[in-house]
């Protein structure tokens, strides 16, 4: 599960999807989504601003160990454990 806090340290966001742990969080440049690496070779990417899941990436042979935005944030690189970098257009 990934839980999402405030300044105050009250959690204000719940993301429930991955059924294996979380490698990495980053959050898009812009701050409206954040993208999730998990061992069950996804990357999910979530609206922070609506509350939901905006997409789900799959294409890794094993689990995802980081994605990275791109600077506009129209763009994600991951690596994954099956030692690929992927580039997705989001």
């Amino acid at each position: 599960m990934i839980l999402v806090y405030n300044f105050l340290g009250k959690i204000i966001k719940k993301f429930k999807d991955h059924m294996v742990s979380v490698n990495f969080i980053n959050f898009s440049k812009n701050s409206e989504n954040i993208a999730t690496s998990s061992d069950d070779q996804t990357i999910r990417i979530y609206n922070l601003r609506i509350n939901s899941r905006s997409f789900i990436l799959k294409g890794h042979a094993r689990g995802t160990i980081q994605a990275e935005f791109s600077p506009n944030s129209d763009y994600l690189a991951s690596i994954g454990r099956d030692s690929a970098l992927k580039f997705w257009n989001v």
